[in-house]
């Protein structure tokens, strides 16, 4: 059976909702996909930011797949980047890639919300579409404010470490050869 809801949600329930998430430590928003309205996915993403600077000991925050707009993303980053919030353990961002391929919307307000997770220790954002460029900002900006925060399996501060040495070690030509085929 499938399930396609084109109710919207109301925005006063929600918000009262966000006001109760004091004690909230996991949040989990994901695979939206096209069973609900443009309106109701702004609105839950959101709620989430609302939910999110309302907590008070949030720890593992986990989006995915939601199909919200990239003006929601940029949006929902903002909001977060401008909360106190600042003790994420773990975080994970997947399958968002209209936030972020092609488009350089949302990254500001992800890097300064990441640069403020100083206790982070893993970061996972896998089938972004993620340019190399946008990758590497997200590397040094975590490597900078939470060194032992791994990605993919290593702390970031190793991935820069070797992907600088990486870089001194190739003659001009070669990395140039080298981030073309990385496109």
């Amino acid at each position: 059976m499938d399930f396609d809801d084109k109710n919207e949600l109301q925005e006063w329930p929600l918000g009262q909702l966000a006001l109760k998430c004091h004690a909230l430590q996991t949040l989990k928003l994901e695979n939206f996909a096209h069973y609900i309205t443009d309106t109701t996915r702004s609105r839950l993403l959101e709620f989430a930011g609302r939910a999110i600077t309302s907590s008070r000991c949030l720890n593992t925050l986990h989006i995915g797949s939601t199909s919200s707009s990239v003006s929601d993303g940029a949006q929902f980053f903002q909001t977060l980047a401008d909360s106190e919030c600042n003790k994420l353990t773990s975080i994970t961002i997947n399958y968002e890639e209209q936030w972020f391929e092609d488009t350089e919307e949302c990254m500001g307000p992800l890097l300064a919300f990441l640069t403020k997770q100083t206790g982070l220790e893993t970061l996972s954002m896998p089938d972004n579409k993620l340019s190399n460029e946008q990758k590497m900002q997200i590397r040094q900006t975590v490597s900078a404010s939470a060194p032992g925060c791994k990605m993919g399996g290593k702390p970031a501060k190793e991935i820069i470490e070797e992907t600088q040495g990486l870089d001194k070690t190739l003659s001009p030509q070669s990395r140039l050869q080298a981030r073309r085929r990385s496109r």
